[in-house]
């Protein structure tokens, strides 16, 4: 296996257009944002070590095949984890966070970022997530 065979790059997902297409290229507001939660996802990736008691805890269920969350483990472990995760990275963002950037476990439990409109002067939320494209 080849290096090449391990590369990936970032690809940043904003539920706003611009900063979408600001998320693109480099500039000082979103560079802050992707580094504000990365430093934050960092800290809830140490934080979030529980997987195993939490699986144990769920047990064996069956998945409907139609659920739209299979790949996942399926709807109803996906809410569960969310439940579980949730109150950690809440102590995360009120204990590290700085205001601007917080995270939040996503509809997958993927650990998602918030642009907080009260500090950014939005009109709502901006919410966003990462997915890995092999380089």
């Amino acid at each position: 296996m080849s290096n090449d065979d391990l590369t990936y790059t970032v690809v940043w997902h904003f539920d706003n257009p611009v900063f979408d297409l600001l998320a693109r290229a480099s500039n000082p507001l979103t560079d802050y944002i992707k580094s504000e939660y990365v430093r934050l996802r960092n800290i809830a990736c140490d934080e979030l070590n529980y997987y195993k008691e939490w699986n144990e805890e769920f047990g064996d269920r069956d998945i409907p095949e139609d659920d739209k969350l299979k790949d996942f483990g399926g709807t109803e472990y996906c809410n569960f984890i969310r439940d579980k995760q949730e109150p950690i990275l809440k102590a995360i963002n009120e204990k590290y966070g700085k205001g601007f950037v917080s995270i939040c476990s996503g509809e997958t439990c993927d650990i998602e970022g918030i642009v907080n409109k009260s500090v950014g002067n939005l009109s709502k939320d901006v919410h966003f997530y990462i997915t890995l494209k092999k380089a």
